[in-house]
């Protein structure tokens, strides 16, 4: 979905999208090194050794709706994607 919306460029690593995009949404979260390291490794398919904990997973769960919201609210308005801040986060 951040594909399609221009905050990912496929060929290009996630992680830092999805930092900029927990920064501008969570910026009290101190995880978020944690859950870029998660996403690198599935997008690396290197799963041997990692464990994901059910918290984990909540969160990963909330963070796609968090932005599938943010979206769909924009885009009700007639608005790009953007953070709150009004930059995207692929900027």
């Amino acid at each position: 979905m951040m594909q399609e919306k221009g905050d990912w460029k496929q060929n290009t690593p996630f992680d830092p999208s999805l930092v900029r995009f927990l920064s501008e949404l969570f910026p009290q979260m101190d995880e978020r090194d944690r859950f870029a390291e998660i996403f690198r490794r599935f997008e690396a398919k290197e799963f041997e050794g990692l464990a994901i904990t059910l918290k984990e997973a909540a969160f990963m769960k909330l963070f796609c709706d968090a932005y599938r919201l943010i979206y769909g609210m924009r885009r009700g308005r007639g608005e790009g994607v953007r953070a709150p801040s009004g930059r995207g986060w692929n900027d």
